[in-house]
């Protein structure tokens, strides 16, 4: 059985390291020029998410 605080510290770095992946991509996002959806989609892939021009940029 997992102690339940190791399990929180855990989970709290997890979303802290998810955080700071999709803010990563927000700032690449906006800082590059448009991606394509076969580009976004392929982002998404290697990354677990699924991206779109809706989802990925918030201008």
């Amino acid at each position: 059985m997992i102690d339940p605080k190791a399990r929180r510290a855990d989970e709290e770095r997890e979303r802290r390291e998810e955080a700071a992946v999709r803010e990563w991509i927000e700032r690449h996002v906006r800082e590059s020029p448009p991606l394509s959806a076969d580009q976004l989609r392929l982002m998404g892939e290697i990354l677990g998410l699924r991206l779109t021009k809706k989802t990925s940029i918030r201008a």
